[in-house]
């Protein structure tokens, strides 16, 4: 027997089989996994999210063209979001995911420079992580997102609230609002709060914000007024039969769509 539950006019069917529509697909979700199947952890190795202070291995920030130049090291900056399509594989289907950067600090061990982030994965809770090439290219594409309008004492401000942060648990619960503190968050949740607070409650970049709609999704924070793409093409390449599109000034990949033998999007022919 199906229970219907309705929410802010939205009718929510619980059964054994959910069928969610994400931009126009439907993704079947068969309860929560009993096994740990988060796209974030397998895609970037569960040592990239949960990092402490010290990377565990060196990190290649190379650009993809062998330049010689790190274009993602000498862009981002402490307070910017990290962005990927491609996130929790829990019973909400693919919901995507964001991270804090924290500022690019250096390791002693490894004698480089590396990014790190603060975000909330699913079973770790609020970790510092590692931003990699890797997690760009594995979790199907992704951008650096940059918020508008900000001093740069709100950006230490917002940085800080989620320092504040570690080690709490996560959360995804889509029958409460957003909150601007507790003991357990998820992603963009965290990042959406962290800049409501360092703002005074000027500023929301969840674009529905109202004050009372339900969860501030990854991918509605791309979407925000208050935000900006930083282009960082130059930095990885696809490999294989994807492209890159544009959404709302970011760059993403996406699976190429074949004709004849021929990407209908970007023109991509596979070789033999």
């Amino acid at each position: 027997m199906k229970k219907i539950f309705k929410i802010a006019g939205l009718s929510l069917a619980l059964a054994v089989s959910i069928l969610l529509t994400k931009n126009g697909v439907k993704v079947e979700a068969i309860g929560k996994k009993a096994d740990y199947n988060d796209i974030i952890i397998q895609s970037s190795g569960p040592n990239w999210v949960d990092i402490g202070t010290e990377l565990p291995k060196s990190v290649d920030y190379e650009d993809d063209d062998r330049s010689g130049t790190t274009t993602l090291l000498d862009i981002v900056q402490p307070g910017d979001i990290f962005y990927t399509p491609n996130g929790s594989s829990y019973i909400f289907g693919n919901t995507g995911h964001v991270a804090i950067i924290e500022g690019v600090f250096y390791d002693k061990k490894y004698h480089q420079w590396y990014i790190r982030t603060i975000e909330a994965n699913n079973p770790c809770g609020v970790k510092r992580g590692c931003l990699t090439k890797e997690r760009f290219k594995e979790s199907g594409g992704g951008a650096i997102i940059r918020v508008k309008g900000v001093s740069q004492e709100e950006i230490n401000t917002a940085v800080q609230f989620c320092v504040d942060q570690l080690n709490k648990g996560y959360e995804l619960n889509v029958f409460r609002y957003p909150h601007i503190t507790g003991d357990k968050w998820y992603c963009s949740e965290l990042a959406w709060a962290a800049y409501y607070n360092a703002t005074n409650e000027r500023i929301s970049i969840d674009p529905f914000w109202d004050g009372g709609n339900m969860v501030v999704w990854p991918e509605d924070i791309t979407k925000s007024c208050y935000v900006e793409c930083i282009d960082i093409t130059k930095y990885y390449h696809t490999i294989g039969s994807h492209h890159k599109k544009v959404v709302n000034g970011c760059f993403f990949d996406e699976i190429c769509t074949f004709h004849n033998n021929r990407c209908k999007m970007c023109g991509y022919k596979p070789g033999c």
